[in-house]
């Protein structure tokens, strides 16, 4: 079956997700997604390693000297960042480029406190409601054993995401919209604060 009549197959409302993702393929992409417009047959572009221990170490330098490059040599962050983030320290190195090292600095316990407080029941609903047009064909979403659309096991992924854009976004009188999917996906990315100490990465 190619893929455009699979993915025409996606707008007949008499099949589920799961029975589409099957027939479209049975191999995720390198982004997670199994079929649909998102979906990314062309293999990852590899780099030597010899390259990319040079970033990591470029990275981490610059990392451990952030104020000092970012008041100085801002320039050299932006052409480090064009030529690609290593994914060892990409949520690291994220956290900082968006500003939530500052973030966690002036609000140390705030992560946990919002965590453990309940979810606003409206954009839960929203984010459940919308999940279905964003990423039908993404491997977390279309799991063979999700029910529906929706599995109660990705609230806290639902809750620690909204706490993470929202600190990301700013207060919500000031409030800055994300620039795109890429930008919010990447804010979304970075793991629990406990998981960002030198001593996990």
């Amino acid at each position: 079956m190619s893929l455009q009549k699979s993915v025409k197959s996606v707008t007949d409302k008499d099949q589920d997700t799961t029975s589409i993702c099957s027939s479209v393929t049975t191999q995720p992409d390198r982004h997670g997604f199994f079929g649909g417009a998102q979906y990314s047959p062309e293999p990852k572009r590899t780099v030597s390693p010899s390259t990319i221990l040079k970033r990591e170490q470029k990275w981490l330098r610059m990392l451990n000297n952030w104020e000092a490059f970012m008041n100085k040599n801002y320039k050299k962050v932006r052409e480090r960042c064009r030529k690609g983030i290593p994914a060892s320290v990409r949520p690291k190195a994220w956290l900082y480029l968006c500003g939530g090292q500052l973030l966690l600095e002036k609000h140390p316990n705030e992560y946990e406190e919002l965590l453990q407080a309940p979810g606003d029941p409206k954009c839960m609903d929203d984010i459940r409601k919308d999940l279905h047009r964003q990423f039908p064909y993404h491997e977390i979403i279309s799991d063979k054993y999700l029910s529906g659309y929706y599995n109660p096991g990705l609230e806290v992924l639902f809750k620690a995401s909204l706490v993470i854009l929202a600190g990301a976004l700013g207060p919500a009188k000031v409030r800055k919209r994300a620039n795109g999917l890429c930008e919010t996906l990447e804010v979304l990315r970075h793991p629990p604060e406990s998981v960002l100490l030198e001593d996990y990465l």
